[in-house]
């Protein structure tokens, strides 16, 4: 399987990588308004993304 990091810069896109893969995990994430702030301040930072050659998301860094 081929990885393959990608630097986003479009603060939307990091909004909306962080939120798909923040929603899937509610034990971590379980406050809504700590998640809906986390997700509008990744806008901000620098922000990597693992991305596979099957285009799941699997992972990011910021």
């Amino acid at each position: 399987m081929d990885i393959e990091i990608l630097t986003i810069e479009d603060p939307i896109e990091k909004s909306g990588y962080a939120e798909k893969i923040l929603r899937r995990l509610p034990e971590w994430f379980g406050n809504e308004k700590g998640l809906t702030d986390y997700i509008k301040g990744v806008r901000e930072l620098p922000f990597l993304l693992q991305w596979t050659v099957m285009t799941a998301v699997l992972d990011f860094f910021q």
